[in-house]
């Protein structure tokens, strides 16, 4: 029985590799990459007026306190995304000050004002560094889950109207929290919204951002045909 030739083996192997040509598939990427931005918005402690008298009734003061617990906040960040939905970011913020009118029955006012510069709620300023994992991802976009530890410093004064003064400055590193969402406005340029909460000792405050967020070095996610 003779062997085929070479040229009809050829043939067969051609007729068994050809088929349906393939189908395109769509695949998703990211790049990741650096990027920067800067947020305001508005903070406010979760302490209200009635801690801060029954503190004080615990220390002997009569008091009734009016507490301006919001302030104007501000931040800038800048961060790398990876490939992988998860980022890291590093933040400088500042969360501004806190107000408050006490008045009331004391037997000392000397007294009062160490007392109060002892236990009123602050806010500071400070660094952060965070995690964030993207939750949602979309063409246009995305929610992350954020998660770290932010190093803060606050400062602040008690006058009373008769002049006496006592000065607080108190520092830590404490745990902070929050969901970013951003919007593309083009390919390099998001609106960025936030909600953050930061802790000092234990108080909490918490912070509504707005602000953009631009892209150093990285494309958007996009969708390719593959064949």
């Amino acid at each position: 029985m003779r062997r085929p030739s070479a040229l009809l083996v050829s043939l067969l192997c051609l007729t068994a590799c050809a088929g349906p040509s393939r189908r395109t598939q769509e695949v998703d990427w990211f790049k990741g990459g650096y990027y920067a931005g800067a947020m305001v918005g508005q903070a406010i402690l979760s302490t209200s007026e009635s801690e801060i008298d029954g503190h004080l009734q615990n220390k002997g003061h009569m008091s009734d306190t009016d507490l301006d617990k919001s302030d104007f906040a501000w931040s800038v960040f800048g961060g790398y995304r990876f490939e992988d939905p998860y980022a890291i970011e590093v933040a400088a913020l500042n969360l501004g000050q806190v107000e408050s009118s006490i008045g009331g029955t004391t037997g000392s006012v000397e007294d009062l004002v160490k007392d109060v510069s002892k236990l009123h709620p602050y806010l500071g300023k400070g660094v952060s560094v965070t995690g964030r994992w993207f939750l949602v991802e979309t063409d246009r976009a995305e929610l992350a889950l954020a998660g770290g530890v932010w190093i803060w410093a606050a400062d602040f004064e008690v006058q009373s109207a008769t002049g006496e003064k006592a000065s607080l400055y108190s520092d830590g590193i404490d745990l902070t929290f929050g969901l970013t969402g951003t919007i593309a406005l083009s390919d390099r340029l998001d609106l960025r919204v936030a909600w953050d909460r930061l802790y000092l000792d234990s108080d909490p405050a918490d912070v509504l951002w707005i602000g953009l967020q631009g892209g150093l070095n990285f494309g958007r996610s996009k969708r390719m045909g593959v064949n």
